[in-house]
């Protein structure tokens, strides 16, 4: 079976005071957590580029992923559902593990929980449940909705196809939980007493 790891990371993140993929939480950048994290699951992450690119790749070592620069980012997070789907066609993936950037809460054994769910069944979307119930990223996306995230326009993701799909969920509780603010990472650090 086929499966690349690709960390969403192109974005601006508007509402966060400062390059988010850089802040630190427990004295490591978001996005090298997110990278070290994926690569202990696969040879070579993926990992989505496009606001503060240079920046981040200047200060990050992410010599351990492949990166995918986002033309057209500031379209929002369809612009890189697409580029991933696009690579993930080209070079005929059974599907793609989908996560985050700033979901700093995640363990190794999720990303074993998902991966071990699409070995088990590689035609169907597993997702995790986020806390409104429905579905969300880390999510496992399989081939057949490739052409489906090629369709994506503007500031969506995943979801919309996650939901048509009636994905199987699994359940990380919190560990889902994306920070989109300073005040939010600070509160999730103190949370737990880091």
């Amino acid at each position: 079976m086929k499966v690349a790891i690709a960390i969403l990371a192109a974005g601006a993140s508007q509402r966060f005071d400062g390059i988010k993929q850089l802040a630190l939480f427990n004295d490591k950048a978001l996005l090298q957590r997110a990278v070290e994290l994926a690569s202990a699951h696969t040879a070579q992450p993926w990992v989505t580029l496009g606001a503060n690119a240079q920046a981040i790749v200047e200060t990050l070592d992410l010599s351990t992923a492949r990166i995918l620069e986002v033309p057209g980012w500031q379209e929002g997070m369809a612009a890189s559902l697409r580029g991933i789907a696009e690579q993930a066609q080209r070079e005929a993936l059974d599907g793609v593990l989908i996560l985050l950037a700033d979901q700093p809460l995640l363990r190794s054994e999720d990303i074993d929980a998902l991966l071990t769910r699409a070995r088990l069944n590689p035609k169907a979307a597993i997702a995790t449940r986020q806390k409104d119930g429905g579905p969300g990223v880390p999510a496992y996306v399989p081939a057949l909705c490739f052409d489906e995230l090629l369709q994506l326009k503007g500031d969506v993701g995943a979801k919309v196809i996650l939901c048509q799909l009636n994905s199987e969920l699994l359940d990380f509780g919190e560990r889902v939980r994306d920070v989109d603010t300073r005040e939010q990472l600070a509160a999730l650090a103190h949370v737990h007493g880091i």
